[in-house]
């Protein structure tokens, strides 16, 4: 039997509905299998019918399969008088290759937003809540999974938490929680063959997609951002895979074992030359300048560098100074042992040749 656990999500929302599905849906964050896992949530709203949802969630691991992205995910049906019938999908994403928002995007006359237009549904990116998640001091539309322990990926753990809430299942019929591991949608393997383009007819493109405008019942929900319309809050470009020509960029396997290690860096909150000595460590010889250039434009952390400046070094003139500043009575003392410690051949042997009047001044003090 399961234990029932609860979280503040939970709390804040009438209760867990699931504990089993709850443990389902942490298993699949933890442990996952993927080098770089992303967890994005998205609201689909729009339509009664479980095969239209069912439908757009499968094009989308398609899509994202076939473009080199290996995904599973969990799903829940909701019921409520603002969005009516709708479904909530969590979908974790495989990173290391491509960047899941070249996909994931509200960008019109895309993909992703011409397919749920196709369909007749309308979305919503739910960003996640907590700062830890943001990039640069910016917020992303997706929160990494690390595989170790830690604040990230407990908080992953509560965010995911949310498909089982109590309120909004009341009125639900018939099957509640779906899965890419149920007979919902099997998951592919990542050789699986490209997937068939879908015909999307050209009635349904012609009218403007229906953005999840946010419920004015319940502005204080956990989990999800209200805005006023998703479409004015387009991705910042550099913030993806793309090159100057709008192509996707393919990372090559040395810069697969890089993405890694300078993972492990982010998640520290190293500065450039401490990632510089990080990667020395490594065996991989890198100037300051190097590893600005990859943070940027390579992997995609536009602007870390700069809010994670350097620590200031200690200038030694400064601290010449401050001994300087010694009292007079000190100093007196000092000098006067300097001078008794000169004298004495077996002091000079204790500290050697070499030592330091800085070195002799501390042993007198003491």
């Amino acid at each position: 039997m399961t234990k029932k656990v609860e979280t503040s999500i939970h709390i804040a929302n009438g209760g867990n509905h699931s504990p089993v599905n709850y443990r389902k849906a942490k298993e699949m964050l933890h442990p996952h299998p993927y080098r770089l896992g992303y967890l994005y949530h998205i609201v689909l709203t729009g339509s009664e019918d479980r095969k239209v949802y069912r439908k757009a969630v499968e094009l989308l691991c398609k899509e994202l399969r076939k473009n080199g992205m290996p995904c599973r995910y969990k799903a829940c049906y909701e019921l409520d008088k603002f969005k009516r019938f709708h479904k909530h999908v969590f979908i974790l994403i495989e990173a290391k290759d491509f960047h899941p928002d070249t996909i994931i995007h509200y960008r019109k006359g895309h993909w992703f937003t011409e397919m749920l237009k196709g369909l007749g549904l309308g979305f919503k990116i739910a960003e996640p809540k907590d700062e830890m998640h943001q990039v640069a001091g910016k917020k992303v539309n997706y929160a990494y999974v690390p595989k170790k322990a830690g604040a990230k990926l407990d908080d992953c753990l509560l965010w995911i938490s949310y498909l089982t809430k109590v309120r909004s299942k009341e009125g639900v019929t018939g099957q509640v929680y779906t899965g890419s591991t149920n007979r919902e949608g099997k998951p592919f393997p990542p050789s699986a063959p490209q997937a068939e383009q879908v015909a999307i007819p050209v009635e349904a493109i012609e009218n403007d997609s229906k953005p999840l405008q946010g419920d004015k019942e319940h502005p204080e929900w956990i989990g999800i951002e209200i805005t006023p319309d998703p479409h004015q809050s387009p991705i910042n470009a550099s913030e993806t895979h793309y090159n100057d020509k709008g192509n996707d960029l393919k990372l090559t396997t040395a810069q697969n074992y890089l993405s890694t290690l300078y993972e492990s860096c982010i998640d520290s909150d190293m500065d450039v030359e401490s990632i510089r000595l990080y990667l020395l460590e490594q065996g991989v010889r890198r100037t300051p300048a190097q590893v600005l250039d990859e943070l940027e434009n390579v992997f995609c952390f536009p602007g870390y560098a700069a809010s994670h400046p350097a620590p200031k070094k200690a200038d030694t003139r400064i601290l010449d100074a401050i001994i300087d500043r010694t009292p007079l009575k000190a100093k007196v003392q000092t000098r006067a042992s300097n001078r008794s410690f000169s004298n004495d051949k077996s002091n000079a042997n204790y500290f050697g040749a070499g030592s330091s009047l800085i070195t002799r001044r501390r042993f007198a003090a003491a």
